[in-house]
């Protein structure tokens, strides 16, 4: 098995190679179909990012990915995934988890099911700290359209 790396000397250009052997210290690079022995201290990994696809399986969960806070007694929530299996078939489906005070200043926790429609939109006013409860506004006025 060979690893993409970058081979940098010092002040020497960087060179692409493939790791195809370790010697302990050294590393066997292949670079242009000849195979050089190189010092462990020049070589790095090279670890091509995997290209992006536009489908809605891209939204990651939101729980890691906070850059900001929302402000203070706004509630707190999350966007993930949970799998459900129906008919012998597995079906991946998103859910807004929440905590948020309510009326009597009691802690609430529940999670709302986003339609495969509203993912994209809930994914933005998460991301833009929107408060909690304008979030469930918008994810309860789909189910009041149904009825």
């Amino acid at each position: 098995m060979a690893i993409p790396c970058i081979i940098k000397y010092p002040s020497k250009t960087e060179i692409e190679g493939l790791i195809v052997g370790d010697r302990g210290t050294e590393f066997d690079v292949k670079v242009n179909d000849e195979v050089q022995t190189v010092s462990k201290f020049y070589v790095f990994p090279h670890f091509l990012p995997p290209p992006k696809c536009q489908k809605d399986r891209e939204i990651t969960p939101s729980k890691n990915s906070a850059k900001s806070r929302r402000k203070r007694g706004t509630g707190s929530g999350y966007i993930y995934w949970r799998t459900i299996k129906k008919n012998g078939k597995e079906y991946q489906q998103t859910f807004y988890h929440y905590e948020k005070r309510d009326k009597y200043n009691r802690r609430v926790k529940s999670c709302e099911y986003i339609p495969l429609k509203m993912r994209s939109q809930i994914e933005q006013m998460n991301n833009d700290k929107v408060p909690v409860t304008e979030i469930l506004k918008v994810l309860r006025r789909r189910s009041k359209r149904k009825k």
